[in-house]
Parts: structure tokens; sequence; C-alpha cells
């Protein structure tokens, strides 16, 4: 039998004990519905949130989850880096970036991820038929849509959702980038 690809969802935390034991949830029927295609695995890089968020983790935490506890709050961007360089190093095929708040849809992750098939990047998309958002005023609706709109034109992209943070990369993608 064929080894199957292994993924990493990187999911950075600060604060999110309100809906991180909801994300997991999610993502282990989602782990169980995909067990025969992929193998999946949760990294939760975590920045030292007051509110306990690692330890409600670490608490839950089975094989397939891991804590990546970070000494402050040093941004999202910078978690996502630590995250990935980690799993580069434990030798994931694929790295996805999710949110913690729920606000992408851990279900569908499997259009992600096969859409990478002869891709290097999947990008989810809230501005399609089908995508959404949830729990965003209006304020934040506009600003996401202008967003996209000015750097779709200044970058020459014919993308829908260029301020996604719902994103799937072959590990070679991240590999060609300087994480440091």
């Amino acid at each position: 039998m064929d080894k199957l690809p292994k993924v990493l969802i990187v999911t950075p935390t600060y604060n999110e004990i309100e809906s991180i034991h909801a994300l997991i949830t999610r993502l282990v029927a989602v782990k169980n519905e995909l067990a025969t295609k992929y193998d999946i695995s949760l990294l939760v890089v975590d920045d030292n949130s007051p509110d306990g968020t690692a330890r409600a983790v670490k608490e839950r935490a089975i094989n397939w989850i891991s804590v990546l506890d970070r000494p402050g709050k040093g941004g999202l961007g910078p978690a996502y880096i630590a995250g990935f360089n980690w799993g580069l190093t434990q030798d994931f095929d694929y790295l996805c970036e999710i949110d913690a708040d729920l606000s992408h849809q851990p279900e569908q992750l499997v259009h992600l991820l096969d859409a990478l098939d002869g891709h290097d990047l999947a990008i989810g998309t809230r501005w399609m038929p089908g995508g959404s958002v949830v729990n965003w005023p209006f304020s934040r609706q506009l600003i996401s849509r202008i967003g996209t709109g000015y750097a779709r034109l200044a970058l020459k992209l014919d993308l829908k959702d260029i301020t996604s943070g719902y994103r799937a990369f072959h590990r070679e993608v991240l590999e060609h980038i300087d994480l440091a």
C-alpha cells in the first residue's frame, strides 16, 4: 500500500480557549473522514495565551496533535513561519493554514487538499459562490473586498481572495521561501 501524504494543519492561537475545543472536535471528524486519503496532524502554535489555550490543547492532545509554545505574542505571520519550519523538519508533504476561531470551515479542508493535485498552492476563498464569512461586520467585509481588489490590480493577479488565510501548500513551495 502506498504511503498516505502527510498533512500538517498549522493553527496559530492567542486566547482561543472559547473556540479551540470546537476546532479540534471538527478536525477529528475531518481526519476520520479523510483517513484513507491523507495522514492529518494538527500543530497549535500558541503565543503564551493567558487564557490557557495551550494547556487546554495539551490536556486533550493525542498522537496527531502537537503544541508549539512561543514565549510571547509574536503575531500571526511569525506563528505561521514557526509552524511551517516545524512541519518541514517533521517531513510533512502538505502544510495548511487554518484560523482557530472557526472563521475557516475545517470541513472544507478536503477541497484545499484535493486542489493541490497538480498545483503548488490552494487558496480558500470567501468571495465566490458557496463561500461565506460568519460574524463579520460589514466594515470588515468591505476592508477585505477593497484590499483584495487593490492587490489584484497592483499585482495583476486573477485571484478572488488574496487576503484569505485558508491555504494549503506543497512542502516544496515553502522550502523555496526564506522562512527565517
